[in-house]
């Protein structure tokens, strides 16, 4: 496997001279790699994308986490953490997709989201399927 650290450290270094929309294009080809593979990436691998995913979504603005946001709601595999900032974002456009899809944020996180955020955020977490 790839050192993590390097890894996270040379995208770092792409992000932080890159343009919006370069960020914005690193962020979709890596989901795109993510989505394509998840059924089959441990834990590790899982944990892997999901450190370059949360690098990448401090970069990138709301409409861009909110297409990201879409496309991870449904997965089974998700990257938790990703998820979870997903879920807390203020803008409803971003949370509201993880709030009432996916399966990867468990009560206390639906807990934490309900106690701190918005009647928006509340009334999403209210369409979940259970």
């Amino acid at each position: 496997m790839i050192n993590r650290a390097s890894l996270i450290d040379e995208l770092e270094n792409v992000l932080a001279s890159g343009t919006s929309d370069q960020r914005i294009q690193t962020l979709s080809r890596i989901t795109d790699l993510f989505i394509l593979g998840a059924e089959h990436y441990s834990e590790a691998h899982i944990d892997l994308f999901d450190d370059v995913l949360v690098k990448i979504a401090a970069r990138i603005e709301a409409k861009s986490l909110a297409r990201l946001s879409n496309r991870l709601a449904p997965m089974q595999h998700a990257p938790k953490r990703i998820v979870k900032e997903l879920a807390l974002h203020d803008d409803i456009a971003v949370a509201r997709p993880i709030l009432k899809a996916s399966e990867r944020l468990d009560e206390s996180d639906l807990v934490v989201t309900a106690r701190t955020k918005s009647q928006e955020h509340l009334l999403a977490i209210s369409e979940r399927k259970s």
